[in-house]
């Protein structure tokens, strides 16, 4: 008695820890409207806490802070640096600096187009929440690419800043 007891109580712990592996999905998702902190907004309080160039900047749930947050990439002279700043309160909450010798282009978010006419134009092919967005530049393209949930689904897309085309999306 007192062995099938161990067993089963092995195979129900064993059945728990992966179906809880299994539903342990990432489905943080927000409706961007309704974010208090804009792009433009995070990118000045960055270069407050670091003054260079805007790399890149992303939007994303920080699993470690346990809030929404955009992580704004600067270069200064030979250094990059990565500012994260909270999507609500506007505050810096992380700030790491490193040397770097690569000469990665710069973008002026003031010429390309807003994230949230991005965002827009992503939802007209699937009407989600923006699950995290990012705008950066590869092989010359300045680019976004964007996560939409709906349902548990999620769909991506890359989008050309400049013209708003999209340059690929999943199936």
């Amino acid at each position: 008695m007192n062995k099938y007891i161990k067993q089963s109580s092995a195979l129900v712990l064993g059945a728990s820890l992966l179906l809880g592996a299994c539903g342990n999905k990432d489905d943080k998702s927000v409706d961007y409207s309704e974010v208090k902190i804009n792009a433009t907004q995070a990118i000045e309080t960055a270069q407050k806490e670091v003054k260079g160039e805007l790399k890149s900047i992303s939007f994303d749930y920080d699993d470690k802070e346990k809030k929404w947050a955009y992580d704004v990439n600067l270069r200064d002279k030979n250094e990059s640096h990565e500012v994260t700043v909270d999507a609500v309160s506007n505050k810096v909450l992380k700030n790491e600096s490193e040397k770097e010798n690569d000469k990665e282009t710069t973008i002026n978010y003031k010429d390309v187009t807003p994230v949230e006419d991005i965002i827009e134009v992503a939802k007209k092919e699937y009407n989600g929440d923006v699950k995290e967005w990012s705008l950066d530049e590869d092989d010359g393209v300045v680019k976004y690419d964007v996560e939409l949930v709906k349902d548990g689904k999620s769909k991506e897309f890359e989008i050309d800043a400049m013209t708003k085309e999209i340059i690929k999306q999943d199936a």
